[in-house]
């Protein structure tokens, strides 16, 4: 069974900040070939192209 892994990572913490702005993590990442991005400068769109970043953050948030 062949396991996928993530291309790109954005996570953002209410306690800690953004992801993107831990060198070391972001460096850990790298070495598994997994780029961390800024959380919200990262675009996900539907199949119909509609933006879900809103719809997202407010998931996060509770």
């Amino acid at each position: 069974m062949n396991e996928k892994r993530v291309k790109y990572l954005a996570i953002r913490s209410i306690n800690n900040g953004d992801l993107y702005d831990s060198e070391d993590i972001v460096k850990e990442f790298k070495l598994h070939n997994v780029e961390v991005r800024n959380f919200y400068y990262l675009s996900i769109s539907d199949e119909t192209n509609r933006s879900v970043n809103s719809n997202l953050i407010d998931y996060l948030q509770g």
